[in-house]
């Protein structure tokens, strides 16, 4: 399994949709992943987690649409809210994309403060590895003590 740390610099080094990211974001996920090896590319993934891949279109790409980049997101962090908003340039030109995974945790609200919210950003120019980066940097900090 691909280490957390090495995607979220994968991703943010990305310059845009990569099918070998793709598959490394799934493999993490446990949905699976491809085998490039393969002409065919057979559907690697145990088979509780199996879904039906045989056809082109159904195929997840994360890096590339918003939809799967959320998917994923909803699947390794269920219940997180996600926001992602333009941050325009000076030149008019450049946007950057920002990206926030909140994660509330009820158990701790307070009205009067924001405590009780796991709050994680990051920034891209695409808009899916914004929500990707986003989402790692949630992941990594569940997992750090």
């Amino acid at each position: 399994m691909t280490d957390l740390n090495e995607l979220l610099e994968r991703v943010k080094a990305a310059t845009g949709p990569d099918r070998e990211l793709d598959a490394d974001l799934l493999e993490m996920a446990s949905i699976g992943y491809y085998d490039y090896t393969r002409s065919n590319y057979e559907y690697q993934a145990d088979d509780a987690n199996r879904l039906d891949l045989t056809k082109e279109w159904w195929h997840p790409f994360p890096t590339r649409t918003i939809d799967a980049a959320l998917a994923l997101t909803e699947r390794v962090l269920p219940g997180a809210q996600v926001g992602l908003d333009p941050i325009f340039f000076v030149d008019d030109k450049s946007v950057k994309w920002h990206a926030v995974i909140c994660i509330p945790n009820w158990g701790a609200w307070v009205p009067v403060s924001n405590s009780w919210i796991d709050r994680h950003e990051e920034r891209h120019t695409q808009r899916p590895m914004a929500i990707l980066a986003a989402t790692l940097s949630a992941l990594i900090a569940k997992e750090t003590p």
